[in-house]
């Protein structure tokens, strides 16, 4: 509601492939996966693999 209210109209993520919790919550708050690029961040040694959201917003007055 705070961006849409700002007049944002799209919400951009990224993430580590190792945080699998917050993957699954992305995929569950409807925000849709729109790429994987293999070598992401270097985390501990290993190179990981990181996944790309976005969300539509809706207009605010649909929210309210």
């Amino acid at each position: 509601r705070e961006a849409a209210s700002q007049g944002f109209s799209t919400l951009l993520l990224n993430v580590r492939a190792s945080q699998t919790k917050a993957i699954t919550l992305y995929r569950e708050s409807y925000y849709q996966e729109w790429g994987v690029l293999p070598n992401y961040e270097y985390v501990g040694g290993n190179m990981l693999s990181g996944h790309f959201f976005y969300k539509e917003l809706q207009p605010l007055t649909e929210l309210i």
